[in-house]
């Protein structure tokens, strides 16, 4: 590196400031392998530019927001697969991949009709069903929760058990049953 000099064939001049570099000094390399000479008395072997030297690897990442992970879902079945009575119950599986780490999971159960903001029914009971809280501990063995409808259903009408991570609220799982009959739950006393 370098200001000014003789450029001969045998030797490559490169500006710095032609590379991006801010600077007034010049790369200078033989082109060749050859032993490079200067006024100084001492002369050094140098074998031109490698690629190494050449190339400069670039890599330009994008990021992409990050992708919900994977890990574990729950697969929600209720007994009978319809719903015939004021209550019911439905069977918790924990589902994992190859990479989740946690050996239980608290989740929050809810079960309304679709679209419908208030509750239709709620868990009295359960395995791993903490009753002041309403978290369900989710573990190696299904759970297996009871059910009672706070509200009438119609014979067709559809009832949406959705299973949420307690601390993320993340889905893990749902499902959908439809009412075989019609159920009351609450008397129209008026």
């Amino acid at each position: 590196m370098g200001r000014g000099g003789i450029t001969t064939p045998a030797v490559v001049r490169v500006a710095l400031s032609d590379a991006g570099v801010h600077s007034d000094l010049d790369l200078l390399v033989p082109a060749h392998l050859a032993v490079f000479r200067g006024p100084w008395t001492r002369q050094f072997f140098h074998g031109g530019l490698s690629p190494q030297e050449l190339l400069v690897p670039v890599i330009l990442a994008e990021m992409r927001p990050a992708a919900e992970p994977a890990g574990r879902s729950v697969h929600i079945e209720v007994a009978g697969n319809k719903l015939t009575t004021g209550v019911f119950s439905a069977t918790l599986i924990l589902e994992r991949d190859l990479f989740s780490s946690e050996a239980d999971v608290r989740v929050q159960v809810q079960a309304r009709r679709p679209g419908v903001a208030e509750p239709t029914a709620r868990v009295v009971a359960g395995d791993g069903y903490d009753v002041e809280t309403g978290i369900v501990q989710l573990g190696e063995r299904p759970a297996v929760l009871t059910f009672r409808l706070t509200a009438n259903l119609q014979a067709g009408d559809e009832l949406e058990v959705t299973v949420v991570e307690a601390r993320t609220d993340r889905l893990l799982g749902t499902t959908r049953v439809r009412a075989a009959v019609l159920i009351l739950v609450e008397e129209d006393l008026a």
